[in-house]
């Protein structure tokens, strides 16, 4: 009977054997699709690889331009989202928020 360290042994053994096999015959495959398509003039967009033209979905925040700026700070808001304290209170001290626009 064999011991188990002599069995674990066997195992890597044998995944570094299945390893090796496996990149061979990887690089067959590949081969082998390169040709495929150059046989068949297959473009990337038939194999669903390429672009669809859709942008991609951008999760979290966008990419705005400025609509407003403070003059003194240099800061900007956008129009979106809640108004920045800096914009706030010189409306409230009787301001136009167009007198800030970029």
């Amino acid at each position: 009977m064999q011991s188990y360290q002599e069995i674990i042994n066997q195992i890597e053994d044998l995944q570094k054997q299945a390893e090796k096999i496996r990149e061979t015959e990887r690089a067959a495959a590949i081969t082998e699709i390169k040709e495929k398509i150059a046989i068949f003039a297959i473009s990337a967009e038939e194999l669903g690889l390429a672009s669809t033209g859709k942008r991609p979905s951008t999760k979290g925040k966008s990419n705005v331009k400025a609509k407003y700026r403070d003059p003194v700070s240099g800061a900007s808001w956008s129009g979106r989202g809640k108004m920045p304290t800096w914009l706030k209170e010189q409306i409230d001290a009787g301001k136009s928020k167009d007198a800030y626009l970029i």
